[in-house]
């Protein structure tokens, strides 16, 4: 489960044209009508303007819009990790300029785009969908995204002996209950068995939206605020108590007879963390995490002729040197 760094990326540059290809993909999505004035997409984009308004400028990080006590710190770092991190993620994957293009320029894309985006309650899930078809196409895989319903969303690629590999993903929103993922693995074995009854192969990714915020215990030493982890390094294999009541609850079903179709399950998310003193140097850490549970019982295994990665994973993340303003003694 370790995972990949991201490159070193300009934020300067990159975060206005992340907004435009947002913005191109409402476009292609036809949001731009009143009855789409509440769409996720078009919050999302408000959000990051906001962001980008409040804390950039020409020369990094607008550092007097924070503060000033610690507490207040860390949860807009917390805020401005979330916005650097939607961008990041996406600019590895399906908002790299190649895909992008592909993504454009390819009908039968274009055509699921235009089909699901406009679902306001598909946003997240189609968002997921676009994502790991760019991690896909990353760790050089073919992924084709559904051309009709009913289907699983992706075709991954050719197993071993040549039969089709399938993917249905799942997003989990926040305060998603147990009856949800049997929901989703019982609609997930159906979509795969379309495509081949027992014989079909397939799997299942579920992605966990909210992200995992480990806050910092906030201590004072000398003047200084010192932030602590509050957690064991989130860098390190540990399953958080937030996600492991999704593992245990998926593992209940994959030890089951049921569910059979589904060989086995990807789980993803992402953990956040801030640590350092105040005044002085912050590290903000963010990381996409993922594993992969096995059907006990399943039908068919997942052999892939392609030996790609499937289990998504990076790290966001940023150093800030903060000094304080006003009299230190409003840092304890």
């Amino acid at each position: 489960m370790s995972d990949d760094k991201a490159p070193q990326r300009d934020p300067l540059i990159d975060f206005p044209q992340y907004i435009e290809k947002m913005r191109r993909l409402a476009r292609l999505a036809n949001l731009g009508s009143a009855s789409h004035a509440r769409h996720p997409l078009l919050g999302t984009l408000v959000k990051l303007n906001e962001f980008s308004n409040a804390y950039l400028t020409a020369n990094g990080l607008k550092i007097s819009a924070l503060g000033p006590e610690p507490i207040k710190v860390v949860s807009q770092l917390f805020d401005i990790l979330t916005a650097i991190s939607m961008y990041g993620y996406d600019r590895m994957y399906w908002l790299a300029d190649g895909y992008y293009s592909e993504l454009e320029a390819n009908p039968g894309i274009r055509k699921f785009i235009t089909s699901r985006l406009p679902q306001a309650d598909l946003y997240e899930a189609t968002m997921s969908e676009l994502m790991y078809w760019g991690w896909l196409r990353s760790k050089g895989f073919s992924p084709e995204l559904a051309d009709e319903d009913g289907a699983p969303d992706l075709l991954v690629g050719k197993d071993v002996d040549g039969n089709p590999v399938y993917c249905e993903i799942k997003s989990l929103l926040p305060g998603s209950e147990p009856d949800a993922i049997q929901n989703a693995l019982a609609k997930a074995n159906r979509q795969i068995k379309k495509k081949g009854g027992d014989a079909a192969i397939g799997y299942c990714l579920f992605r966990v939206v909210e992200p995992v915020r480990h806050h910092p215990v906030i201590g004072n030493r000398n003047g200084l605020a010192i932030l602590e982890r509050s957690k064991p390094d989130p860098a390190v294999e540990e399953i958080p108590p937030q996600i492991q009541r999704y593992v245990d609850e998926i593992q209940r079903h994959l030890r089951s007879s049921s569910y059979r179709s589904v060989a086995q399950v990807v789980i993803l998310w992402e953990e956040q963390e801030i640590v350092g003193n105040i005044p002085g140097c912050v590290s903000v850490c963010g990381y996409r995490k993922s594993i992969s549970l096995d059907h006990e019982q399943a039908r068919n295994r997942v052999k892939l002729e392609h030996n790609g990665d499937l289990l998504p994973k990076a790290t966001v993340g940023f150093n800030i040197n903060l000094f304080s303003r006003i009299p230190l003694y409003k840092f304890v």
